[in-house]
């Protein structure tokens, strides 16, 4: 999963950008000037070591120095915050050029250098921009399937950039790419429409960032909120994205068939290995006659349920999926497609549990209160339905919500520095016990028990 920075750059310089989907935190570097396009002939690598790259020079865009051919590229390899060239892939690289002879060239972290494959309609924008050409405005489209991943393109999406007196309208091609190669400078609000599909307003901004000439100004807020700013004679990237509108609906029942208002059911999507995901991609939440909608969601395959994240326990309903059998096995697999529905996904819901609260004492092997451990609870088959929202107090006590007549274990764990006899090692202490919640306002009493002196790294690796 890439790391989403976002940094303004305000500089003199021919280029600046946002810092934004580079794959490591970076911070404010300025801006470039030397924008070129090259064949990587030596790789610079990720580790130390490693590196400069080398490139092969195929097209001077601005900026580069006359009959330059081949340059070696430092990418900062080896750091936490590089940018690597790969051998034979072809790349828009920005660069400064290092002081001194023999010439060289540096791609900092935040540069805008990247990989031309699949991202030509940026290399011919900035071509128009170097000839002095009209404004122009170039993005993708692409296909939600999460919050802020993308799995795809949409094509034949409408695009239409609004200004408060200007209009320009233009489609998606095959591979998601739209372009209006003629813009006029201003503020636009960008919308984007296709049957089927809903935009993701999540995902409405730029690519990676803005190449102009001057300075820029602080538009960091308005564009967040959806708003491009258009500079004379500019080039503009300007991603979008769109959900495919599927959707999955039913009714919430209670064993007696009674439906069931006010109930909140998930939607999860299916890992690789053919699992449920660990969190619901979305939910929805029953009317008064315990119909539910939820939407909109991308094609595939999804479990439907309620409660039924592994690692939270925070309906009174116990979790139950759709389909699932008392033998434990999975629940069945409701399969929709891009903008398909799957009604009539009932669900019969057992009684509602009554909440309690659990009182948990952790003390040491003498019995004296222990502060500041952690607490945490699983269900019988030893999986984890919660955290404490606070560590002990200084009485060595916390309180767990749980539900009466139900059986937990808890576990309790600390670990510290021992003394300084045994450098770079901690103490760890751990204890659990399993308890059923009889009544409410129970308590019950962890006992921490010292493990084996072990080195940090291993420590926190387990």
């Amino acid at each position: 999963m890439r790391l989403l920075v976002t940094v303004l750059i305000t500089v003199t310089t021919l280029y600046a950008c946002t810092c934004e989907n580079t794959a490591t935190p970076c911070s404010d570097t300025g801006g470039s000037n030397v924008v070129l396009v090259a064949r990587v002939l030596v790789d610079s690598g990720e580790g130390h070591g490693t590196g400069p790259a080398r490139i092969l020079v195929e097209e001077a865009l601005f900026d580069v120095p006359d009959g330059l051919k081949e340059v070696d590229v430092d990418t900062m390899a080896g750091t936490s915050c590089y940018y690597r060239l790969k051998k034979d892939d072809r790349y828009v690289i920005f660069a400064k050029k290092r002081d001194g002879l023999p010439l060289r060239l540096t791609v900092e972290p935040c540069s805008k250098t990247f990989r031309l494959s699949g991202n030509e309609h940026i290399l011919d924008a900035l071509r128009n921009m170097a000839r002095g050409g009209p404004s122009r405005l170039v993005g993708i489209v692409r296909r939600s399937v999460g919050d802020y991943s993308m799995d795809g393109a949409v094509a034949g999406a409408s695009v239409v950039a609004l200004s408060s007196t200007d209009r320009y309208e233009t489609v998606s091609d095959a591979s998601g790419r739209y372009e209006i190669s003629s813009i006029a400078p201003g503020q636009y609000q960008m919308e984007i429409t296709k049957q089927g599909f809903v935009p993701d307003q999540r995902f409405n901004r730029r690519w990676s960032g803005f190449f102009f000439s001057g300075n820029a100004e602080d538009i960091k807020e308005r564009e967040a909120r959806g708003n491009v700013f258009i500079w004379k004679g500019a080039c503009h990237v300007w991603d979008l994205s769109m959900w495919p509108n599927g959707r999955i609906a039913g009714i919430v029942r209670n064993t007696a068939g009674q439906p069931l208002g006010g109930v909140t059911v998930q939607a999860f999507a299916l890992e690789k290995n053919g699992k449920q995901a660990s969190r619901p991609l979305r939910t929805g939440v029953t009317d008064d006659s315990g119909n539910y909608r939820i939407e909109p969601l991308p094609g595939g395959d999804y479990f439907i349920g309620v409660n039924a994240q592994s690692d939270s326990d925070a309906s009174p309903y116990p979790p139950t999926l759709f389909g699932k059998q008392d033998n434990g096995s999975d629940g069945t697999r409701v399969p929709i497609s891009d903008g398909g529905e799957a009604n009539h996904v009932d669900l019969v819901l057992p009684g509602r549990r009554t909440p309690a609260s659990l009182s948990v004492l952790v003390v040491t092997a003498n019995g004296a209160p222990h502060a500041g451990a952690g607490v945490r609870i699983l269900n019988p088959a030893g999986v984890q339905r919660g955290y404490a929202k606070e560590e002990t107090k200084v009485d060595g006590v916390t309180e767990l919500p749980v539900y009466l007549n139900e059986q937990y274990i808890v576990e309790a764990y600390s670990f510290h520095r021992p003394d300084k006899d045994t450098p770079g090692t901690y103490d760890s202490l751990e204890g659990r016990v399993t308890v059923e919640v009889s009544k409410p306002g129970m308590q019950v009493t962890v006992v921490l028990a010292p493990k084996t002196l072990q080195p940090l790294g291993k420590l926190l690796k387990n």
